[in-house]
Protein backbone atom coordinates (compact mmCIF):
# COMPACT_ATOMS: atom_id res chain seq x y z
CA UNK A 1 0.00 0.00 0.00
CA UNK A 2 1.47 3.55 -0.68
CA UNK A 3 -0.40 6.05 0.70
CA UNK A 4 -1.68 9.25 -0.53
CA UNK A 5 1.30 11.91 -0.65
CA UNK A 6 3.22 9.35 1.35
CA UNK A 7 1.56 10.81 4.62
CA UNK A 8 1.38 8.08 6.90
CA UNK A 9 2.77 7.68 10.46
CA UNK A 10 5.32 5.04 11.75
CA UNK A 11 2.11 3.66 14.24
CA UNK A 12 -0.27 4.01 11.18
CA UNK A 13 2.41 1.96 8.76
CA UNK A 14 2.18 -0.94 11.52
CA UNK A 15 -1.25 -0.52 12.07
CA UNK A 16 -1.71 -1.27 8.79
CA UNK A 17 0.60 -3.75 8.27
CA UNK A 18 -0.77 -5.66 12.07
CA UNK A 19 -4.38 -5.61 10.65
CA UNK A 20 -4.50 -5.77 7.10
CA UNK A 21 -1.52 -7.30 6.38
CA UNK A 22 -0.26 -4.53 3.73
CA UNK A 23 3.05 -3.40 3.96
CA UNK A 24 3.80 0.45 3.80
CA UNK A 25 5.59 0.67 0.00
CA UNK A 26 6.87 3.81 -0.75
CA UNK A 27 9.13 5.72 -3.04
CA UNK A 28 13.29 5.98 -3.39
CA UNK A 29 13.21 8.38 -6.33
CA UNK A 30 11.13 11.91 -6.54
CA UNK A 31 12.27 13.91 -9.28
CA UNK A 32 9.30 16.37 -7.82
CA UNK A 33 7.74 15.93 -11.61
CA UNK A 34 4.69 17.75 -9.87
CA UNK A 35 6.43 20.76 -9.78
CA UNK A 36 6.39 20.59 -13.91
CA UNK A 37 10.10 21.34 -14.45
CA UNK A 38 9.98 19.89 -17.88
CA UNK A 39 10.99 16.32 -19.76
CA UNK A 40 14.41 16.57 -19.98
CA UNK A 41 14.81 17.40 -16.29
CA UNK A 42 12.28 15.01 -15.16
CA UNK A 43 14.39 12.55 -17.10
CA UNK A 44 17.86 13.69 -15.78
CA UNK A 45 16.60 13.12 -12.47
CA UNK A 46 15.18 10.09 -12.31
CA UNK A 47 18.68 8.35 -14.40
CA UNK A 48 20.46 10.54 -11.72
CA UNK A 49 18.83 8.78 -8.73
CA UNK A 50 18.40 5.64 -9.45
CA UNK A 51 20.24 2.77 -7.47
CA UNK A 52 19.60 -1.15 -7.34
CA UNK A 53 16.51 -1.97 -6.19
CA UNK A 54 14.92 1.33 -6.08
CA UNK A 55 11.08 2.63 -6.71
CA UNK A 56 10.40 5.72 -8.79
CA UNK A 57 7.81 7.96 -8.06
CA UNK A 58 6.12 9.34 -11.81
CA UNK A 59 2.58 10.61 -12.19
CA UNK A 60 1.14 9.55 -15.06
CA UNK A 61 -1.39 12.68 -14.99
CA UNK A 62 1.83 15.21 -16.05
CA UNK A 63 2.48 15.47 -19.78
CA UNK A 64 6.45 16.17 -18.55
CA UNK A 65 6.43 13.12 -17.03
CA UNK A 66 5.22 10.96 -19.82
CA UNK A 67 6.96 12.87 -22.43
CA UNK A 68 10.03 11.69 -19.99
CA UNK A 69 9.99 7.94 -19.95
CA UNK A 70 11.06 7.12 -23.17
CA UNK A 71 14.62 8.62 -22.36
CA UNK A 72 14.19 7.47 -18.69
CA UNK A 73 13.17 4.20 -19.71
CA UNK A 74 16.13 4.17 -22.50
CA UNK A 75 18.37 5.37 -20.30
CA UNK A 76 18.16 2.97 -16.76
CA UNK A 77 18.43 0.37 -19.72
CA UNK A 78 21.22 1.22 -20.64
CA UNK A 79 23.22 1.35 -17.40
CA UNK A 80 21.75 -2.57 -16.75
CA UNK A 81 18.48 -1.87 -14.73
CA UNK A 82 16.15 -4.62 -14.88
CA UNK A 83 12.23 -3.41 -14.02
CA UNK A 84 10.12 -5.39 -12.02
CA UNK A 85 7.03 -5.34 -10.23
CA UNK A 86 6.69 -4.39 -6.83
CA UNK A 87 5.80 -8.20 -5.72
CA UNK A 88 8.88 -8.83 -7.75
CA UNK A 89 10.75 -6.45 -5.67
CA UNK A 90 10.10 -7.54 -2.83
CA UNK A 91 10.79 -11.23 -3.52
CA UNK A 92 14.43 -10.32 -4.42
CA UNK A 93 14.68 -8.72 -0.95
CA UNK A 94 17.93 -10.15 0.97
CA UNK A 95 16.66 -9.42 4.85
CA UNK A 96 13.09 -8.91 5.72
CA UNK A 97 12.52 -5.38 6.87
CA UNK A 98 10.55 -4.22 10.37
CA UNK A 99 6.83 -5.27 10.09
CA UNK A 100 4.87 -2.30 8.23
CA UNK A 101 7.88 -0.76 6.33
CA UNK A 102 8.92 -2.32 3.58
CA UNK A 103 11.17 0.67 1.38
CA UNK A 104 11.26 4.18 2.37
CA UNK A 105 10.74 7.71 0.73
CA UNK A 106 11.76 11.37 1.28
Amino acid sequence: MRPPRGALLQPQREWVHSELRYPTIMWSVDPLDWKRPGASVIASRINAGTTPGAIILAHDLHAGTVDAMPATLDGLLRKGFKFVTVSQLLAMAPTQPAPGQIASGQ
